[in-house]
C-alpha cells in the first residue's frame, strides 16, 4: 500500500537524501584519496604498506561504530524532543567510551610497535610513522564520534557537507605538498591524521556555538593523564632495557605482554577504580560480578 506524502515533506525529503548521499560520497572519496595518490605519485608498494596501516587503524572503530548506531536513534529523539541537557549528556557520555577505547587502542598498538613490526618485512619499517599519524586521527574521531550524528539529525545538517569538502580538499592538498616535498607515505599519514583533528575540532566548535553542547569533561583529562604517565613509564623502561631487534621470538612476545599488562595495570584499573569513564567502568564491573558469581 503507497503512502501519501504531502509535497513539503517530498522536498525535504529529497534536499536531506542529496545532502546526505553527496556527504557519503565525499567521505567515501576521502577514504580512497590517500591510496590513489601514494599509487600515483609514489608507488604500488608504497600502496600495500599504507593500506596495511589503515586497515589496522580502521579496525580499532569497529566497537565505536557499533555504539554510535545504537546512539543515533536516541539522538534523533531528544532533537525531535528539543531536549539539550539529554543531548548533552549522551554527547559527553559516547565522547568519554569513545576516548578510552581511543586511548586504549593507541596505547596498545603504539607502544610495543617495535615489538609488532618485528614479525614483518623490514619494508614495513617505514609504515611506523603512518601508523602513529592514524592512531591520532583516530583516537580524535573517536573522542568527537557523535558530531557526524548530531549535525546529520540537526537542522543543520546541510553545513555538514561544507566539513566533508573541507576534509576533501585538505587531505588532497597536504597530500599532494608533502608528496612532492619528499617525505613519502609518512607525509600522507601526517596529512590525513592533522585534517581529521582539525575536521573534528571544527565541526565540535561549529556545533557548541550554534546549541551550546559539548562533548568535554574534566574526568577526559584524566585519562589523558594516564595515558602520558604510562607513555612516560615504557619509554623510560625502554632507556634501561632497550628493544634487541635479533631477540627471539619468545622474547619478543614477552616484552609485548608486559608492556601490554603495563597498559592494563597503569590505564585500564584505574580508570574502572576511579570511575574516570561511568560507562566503561560499569560495563567492566558488570562483567566480572558476571564471571565471579559462576
Amino acid at each position: 500500500k503507497s503512502i501519501a506524502i504531502p509535497r513539503r515533506f517530498r522536498r525535504i525529503l529529497f534536499q536531506f537524501s542529496v545532502f546526505s548521499y553527496v556527504n557519503t560520497l565525499a567521505s567515501i572519496v576521502v577514504l580512497t584519496m590517500d591510496a590513489v595518490m601514494i599509487g600515483g605519485m609514489i608507488g604500488l608498494s608504497a600502496v600495500g604498506i599504507y593500506t596495511t596501516m589503515v586497515q589496522i587503524t580502521s579496525a580499532v572503530l569497529v566497537p565505536f561504530r557499533a555504539m554510535t548506531r545504537v546512539s543515533s536513534p536516541i539522538v534523533a529523539k531528544y532533537w525531535k524532543e528539543k531536549n539539550l541537557s539529554g543531548l548533552q549528556a549522551i554527547y559527553q557520555k559516547s565522547s568519554g567510551v569513545g576516548l578510552f577505547l581511543g586511548l586504549l587502542s593507541f596505547l596498545s598498538l603504539w607502544l610495543p610497535v617495535k615489538e609488532l613490526f618485528s614479525f614483518l618485512s623490514p619494508a614495513f619499517q617505514q609504515g611506523i610513522p603512518v601508523l602513529f599519524f592514524l592512531l591520532i586521527g583516530r583516537l580524535v574521531d573517536m573522542y568527537f564520534g557523535l558530531n557526524g550524528i548530531i549535525f546529520a539529525t540537526s537542522k543543520k545538517y546541510k553545513y555538514d557537507l561544507g566539513f566533508t569538502l573541507f576534509l576533501c580538499v585538505g587531505i588532497f592538498t597536504l597530500n599532494y605538498l608533502l608528496i612532492i616535498a619528499g617525505f613519502g607515505i609518512a607525509g600522507v599519514g601526517f596529512a590525513t591524521g592533522l585534517i581529521y583533528v582539525f575536521y573534528n575540532f571544527a565541526r565540535s566548535f561549529y556545533i557548541y556555538r550554534a546549541y551550546g553542547l559539548n562533548p568535554f569533561k574534566f574526568d577526559h583529562w584524566k585519562m589523558f593523564a594516564l595515558a602520558l604517565l604510562l607513555i612516560g613509564m615504557v619509554y623510560g623502561l625502554e632507556q634501561i632495557v632497550p628493544f634487541n631487534p635479533n631477540a627471539t621470538t619468545f622474547m619478543k612476545f614477552l616484552r609485548i605482554g608486559f608492556i601490554e599488562f603495563l597498559v592494563f595495570l597503569v590505564f585500564v584499573v584505574p580508570v574502572v577504580l576511579f570511575n574516570l569513564e561511568p560507562e566503561t567502568a560499569e560495563f567492566i564491573q558488570r562483567k566480572w560480578k558476571g564471571l565471579s558469581s559462576r
